[in-house]
C-alpha cells in the first residue's frame, strides 16, 4: 500500500493513459499538476484519504473517458470546467463530502454512459440538463444527497437508462409522467424523499416492491392500489441499514456464482471460434476432436468449474498458452480427454465490462452479463482489444458499428490472419458477428439470454452447413466473396 501525498512530479508524466491509484492509503490533496496529463484517458484514485477540493485543473485532460474520485473525502463544488470533458464516458464521485448545486455543464457530457453522485452533500434542484445525455445506459444515481425541489421531466428522455436511484433526498412533487418513456429501466429507487401523487404507469413500477417508494408524503398507484379510495402511502423504515448490510451480502454470493457461471460459458464460446479458423495454439489436440455440435453439450453434463481448476492447477501461468487485452488463455485436459482453451477474463478490465456497475448499483442482470459476452466474442472475430483510438469510436463495439455503417457487414471486418477465401469458415464467422452485435445492442431489451444465444450458435452452424451445400452444386457461377446483408440468418439492430 502506497501513503503520503501524490507527488505533483506525475505531471512530467506526459504520455500517460492510464493512471489507478485505488485502494492505497494517499492522503493530502490531488496535485493540480496532473492537468497536464493531455494524453489521460483512464484516472483512478477511488478508495484513499485524500482531500480537498477538486482541481478545475484535472477537468484539462480533454481525453479523459473513464474518471473515479469515490470513496474519499473530497469536499466543495464541482467546477463548473467540468462540461468540457466531451470524451467522458463513465464518472464516480460517490461517497465524499462534495456540496453546492451538480453543475448544469455536466449535461454537457454527451457520450457518459455512468453517472455517480450518491453519497455527498450535493443541494438544490437536479438540473434539468441531465435528461439531455441520451447516451445514460447503465446508472444515474443522486441518491443520499440534499437535493430538493421536483424531478425534472426531461429524465424521461433517458430511454437507454437502466437505472435510476433518487432515494434519500428532499424531492417532492409528483414523479413525471414522461417517465411511461424509460422502457430501458430494469431497477428504481425514490424512498426516503417527499413526493406524492400517483406513479405513472410504466410496467416496472407496477412490479417493482414498495420499499423502493417508501417514506414518501404519499404516493398511490402501483403497488399501493388503487388512488381512488384508499390512504395514500407513507412508510419510514427503521431498519434500512440492517437491509443494506443483508443485502450486500446476497450482491456479493451472487457475484461469485455469477462469474463462475460466465467463466464457463466463455470458454464454450472460445473454443468453438478457435476450431474452425484454426487460431488455437499448437498445443491443441486435433487428431482427438470431436464434431463441433458436441461443444454445445450443457457444461455440467461434461465438466465443472471444479474441473477447470483442476485441469489448470488454479490457473497456473505453465497452462498459459496466450494473452490478450482483457484476460489469459489456459489449455485444459479435461477428464473425458477432451483439449479445450480456457479464457479467464480479468477482473479489472478497461473497456467494454461494465457488470462491476451493475454490482456497485445493487442490481446484478444477465443482460449485463450478455453484453460482456457480446465484446468477448468481438475480440475473437476481428482480433482487436475493446480499448479502440478515440477517431475510431474508443471501444470495440462503437468500432464495429462504424465499420459495417460505412462498408456493411463483411469480411473486411474480421482478423486479417483469417483467410477470406475459406468459404466455409467465413459465413459461420460473419454470422456469430451478427450475434455479437445482438449481444452488444444499446438497450438491455434487444439482447438475447445466454439460451437464445446458445441456441443461436447451434442454429447458424446447421444453416451455413446447408448453404455450402445448397451453393456447392452450383459454385461455379457464384462469387467466391459476397457481402452479408443485416436481414440474413439473423437480424442485428444497428
Amino acid at each position: 500500500m502506497f501513503t503520503g501525498p501524490i507527488p505533483p512530479e506525475i505531471g512530467q508524466c506526459h504520455v500517460l493513459q492510464r493512471l489507478h491509484l485505488s485502494g492505497n492509503y494517499f492522503t493530502g490533496e490531488l496535485p493540480k499538476q496532473i492537468g497536464k496529463l493531455s494524453q489521460l484517458v483512464s484516472f483512478n484514485v477511488s478508495s484513499n484519504f485524500l482531500t480537498g477540493v477538486i482541481p478545475a485543473e484535472i477537468f484539462s485532460c480533454k481525453m479523459l473517458q473513464r474518471l473515479d474520485l469515490t470513496r474519499n473525502s473530497f469536499v466543495g463544488t464541482i467546477p463548473s470546467e467540468i462540461g468540457a470533458l466531451s470524451q467522458l464516458e463513465i464518472l464516480e464521485l460517490s461517497e465524499n463530502q462534495l456540496s453546492g448545486d451538480i453543475p448544469v455543464e455536466v449535461g454537457n457530457l454527451s457520450r457518459l454512459t455512468y453517472l455517480q453522485m450518491g453519497g455527498n452533500l450535493f443541494s438544490g434542484e437536479i438540473p434539468v440538463t441531465l435528461g439531455g445525455i441520451l447516451s445514460l445506459q447503465i446508472a444515474l444515481n443522486l441518491s443520499c444527497n440534499n437535493l430538493s425541489g421536483p424531478i425534472p421531466t426531461e429524465l424521461g428522455n433517458l430511454v437507454l437508462l437502466e437505472f435510476l436511484l433518487l432515494n434519500n433526498n428532499h424531492l417532492s412533487g409528483e414523479i413525471p409522467d414522461s417517465f411511461e418513456k424509460l422502457s430501458s429501466l430494469l431497477g428504481c429507487n425514490f424512498s426516503n424523499n417527499d413526493l406524492t401523487g400517483a406513479l405513472p404507469s410504466l410496467s416496472l413500477f407496477q412490479k417493482t416492491g414498495t420499499d423502493s417508494f417508501s417514506g414518501n408524503k404519499g404516493l398511490c398507484g402501483g403497488p399501493f392500489g388503487n388512488c381512488n379510495g384508499s390512504p395514500p402511502f407513507s412508510f419510514h423504515p427503521s431498519d434500512a441499514g440492517g437491509k443494506s448490510v443483508r443485502i450486500g451480502k446476497i450482491i456479493a454470493i451472487i457475484s461469485a456464482v455469477i462469474g463462475g457461471i460466465s467463466l464457463i460459458l466463455i470458454l464454450v464460446i472460445v473454443y468453438f471460434m478457435r476450431r474452425p479458423v484454426e487460431m488455437a495454439s499448437p498445443l491443441q489436440d486435433k487428431s482427438s476432436s470431436t464434431p463441433i455440435s458436441d461443444i454445445y453439450l450443457a457444461p455440467s453434463d461434461e465438466f465443472t468449474f471444479q474441473d477447470l481448476v483442476a485441469a489448470t492447477e488454479n490457473f497456473d501461468d505453465s497452462f498459459v498458452i496466450g494473452r490478450g487485452a482483457c484476460g489469459t488463455v489456459y489449455r485444459a485436459d479435461l477428464p473425458s480427454g477432451r483439449i479445450i482453451a480456457v479464457k479467464r477474463l480479468a477482473s479489472n478490465r478497461e473497456g467494454s465490462n461494465i457488470d462491476n456497475k451493475y454490482a456497485y448499483t445493487l442490481k446484478i442482470t444477465e443482460k449485463c452479463d450478455i453484453y460482456s459476452y457480446g465484446v468477448v466474442l468481438l475480440e475473437l472475430l476481428t482480433g482487436r482489444t475493446p480499448v479502440q483510438p478515440l477517431d475510431q469510436g474508443g471501444d470495440l463495439v462503437s468500432w464495429a458499428r462504424n465499420y459495417i455503417q460505412v462498408h456493411s457487414l463483411s469480411p473486411g471486418i474480421l482478423d486479417d490472419r483469417v483467410n477470406v477465401q475459406d468459404q466455409n469458415t467465413i459465413p459461420h464467422m460473419i454470422t456469430v458477428m451478427k450475434i455479437a452485435l445482438l449481444c452488444t445492442s444499446l438497450s438491455p431489451v434487444d439482447r438475447p439470454t445466454m439460451r437464445e444465444v446458445v441456441l443461436m450458435l447451434i442454429e447458424s452452424k446447421k444453416i451455413v452447413e446447408h448453404s455450402n451445400s445448397s451453393s456447392s452444386s452450383s459454385s461455379s457461377s457464384s462469387p467466391r466473396h459476397r457481402t452479408y446483408s443485416s436481414d440474413e440468418l439473423i437480424n442485428v439492430h444497428m
